[in-house]
């Protein structure tokens, strides 16, 4: 039989898991979709929240730190006004007319590295070597 401490721990372990799921869920970042296929979606003419609305979140960087994403980033001839998502799967730059109307008049998908970090580029990085 269970003395009334070995209760309080279980039950404190029980409630220790509990938070610990439900932060996960509350604290991990949004799922979103910027991939390939959702860049194909991406129409001249939609606006801005049409498109992040496709790829679920708002621009940004939402990849780990395996990624290499290209530096800079290949804009090409149309100009630095643009907005990126960047993901493990690829990154989507996309140029919208001026305010109020902004709207998509071109798209451009890059596909990006991964490389396998190794112990040596680890201590290098915590060293700054």
């Amino acid at each position: 039989m269970m003395t009334r401490r070995g209760i309080l721990l279980l039950a404190l372990l029980a409630v220790f898991v509990l938070a610990t799921v439900a932060g996960r869920r509350w604290l991990a970042p949004p799922p979103h979709q910027i991939n390939r296929e959702s860049y194909e979606q991406i129409r001249a003419g939609m606006t801005l929240a049409e498109v992040e609305a496709l790829l679920g979140v708002p621009p940004g960087e939402y990849h780990g730190s395996q990624t290499g994403i290209p530096h800079p980033i290949p804009t090409g001839d149309k100009g630095p006004d643009y907005q990126c998502w960047t993901s493990d799967a690829g990154l989507i730059l996309v140029w919208c007319e001026e305010a109020p109307h902004a709207r998509v008049v071109t798209k451009k998908f890059c596909d990006v590295a991964h490389r396998e970090w190794t112990t040596r580029d680890i201590l290098r990085m915590w060293l700054r070597w």
